[in-house]
C-alpha cells in the first residue's frame, strides 16, 4: 500500500530503451501489483496528458530528454500517489518543455490536490513553480516559507533593487544621494548595472526619483523577492559552506 502513496521521479529517469513508452508504464504497474484491467485506461489517459499519445508505441530509446522527463511524470502517476517527489524535472528541457512541465506540476498540486515535492538547483524555475520553499545548505534546512516570507526575514527593513541604465555612474549616484543621502547604498555590479539598497519605507520613491533626475532607467529588478539572491544570502550566512 505504501508504494502507491508516494511517486518518485529521479533526476536521471531510468527506462528500458527497447520497450515502448506504453510498455514501460505497464511494467511499472506490474511492479506495483496493479491489476491490468484497471490500469490500462489510466495509462492511456496519462500518455495523453503528458503529450506522448502519438509516440507511445515508439521505443523509449528514441525519445528526447524532454520526452523521457514527461514519460517519467506519467510513470510516477501510474500508481496514483498522494505524494509526488520530483528531482530536477526540468533539467535538459527546452523552454517550451519547461513551460509544459510547470503546467503539469501545477495541475497535480492545484487541480488534483496532490502534494508535490520538487528539488532543483534551477532556482528561477523553482520560484515560478512552487508555492512554498525550503533552502538546504550542507544537508540542513536554513529557512522555509514563501519567497515573500524568506525575503522579509532577510530584509531587515531594507529593500534592494538592481537597476539597468544607459546613464553614467556619477549621475545615478548623485540622484540616489540627493533623495536618500547616507541611507541609500549603491554599487556597480556589472556593465550598465547598479545595485541600490534603501530603507523599505523609502523604496517606492526610488524609481520616481531616478526618472525625475533624468536617469534613463531600462530595467528594475526587486532582488528582495529573487530566489537566487535569497539563496545566496542564506548560503553566505551559513558560513560559506560547500554543498
Amino acid at each position: 500500500m505504501v508504494k502507491r502513496q508516494i511517486g518518485y521521479l529521479p533526476d536521471t529517469v531510468g527506462f528500458y530503451g527497447q520497450m515502448t513508452g506504453r510498455q514501460n508504464l505497464r511494467y511499472t504497474a506490474q511492479l506495483n501489483d496493479l491489476a491490468a484491467e484497471t490500469v490500462e485506461g489510466r495509462i492511456e489517459s496519462l500518455l495523453a496528458r503528458v503529450g506522448l499519445a502519438d509516440v507511445a508505441d515508439r521505443p523509449v530509446g528514441s525519445y528526447s530528454r524532454g520526452m523521457r522527463q514527461r514519460l517519467g511524470i506519467a510513470d510516477t502517476l501510474v500508481k496514483d500517489p498522494l505524494v509526488v517527489i520530483l528531482d530536477e524535472p526540468m533539467v535538459g528541457i527546452d523552454p517550451e518543455g519547461v513551460m509544459e512541465m510547470q503546467s503539469l506540476i501545477a495541475g497535480l498540486a492545484r487541480q488534483e490536490q496532490r502534494a508535490v515535492l520538487l528539488t532543483s538547483h534551477l532556482l528561477h524555475q523553482v520560484q515560478r513553480t512552487c508555492d512554498r520553499l525550503a533552502i538546504f545548505v550542507d544537508g540542513r534546512i536554513l529557512a522555509e516559507g514563501t519567497a515573500g516570507d524568506l525575503a522579509t526575514e532577510l530584509a531587515d527593513g531594507r529593500s534592494t533593487f538592481e537597476i539597468v541604465s544607459d546613464s553614467n555612474d556619477r549621475d545615478i549616484r548623485e540622484a540616489v544621494d540627493r533623495v536618500f543621502g547616507d541611507s541609500g547604498d549603491i554599487r556597480v555590479v556589472g556593465s550598465r548595472r547598479w545595485r541600490v539598497c534603501v530603507s523599505a519605507d523609502a523604496a517606492p520613491r526610488l524609481i520616481p526619483a531616478l526618472v525625475t533626475a533624468g536617469i534613463d532607467v531600462r530595467e528594475v529588478r526587486d532582488l528582495g523577492a529573487d530566489l537566487d539572491e535569497i539563496y545566496h544570502r542564506y548560503f553566505t550566512s551559513a558560513g560559506e559552506v560547500t554543498v
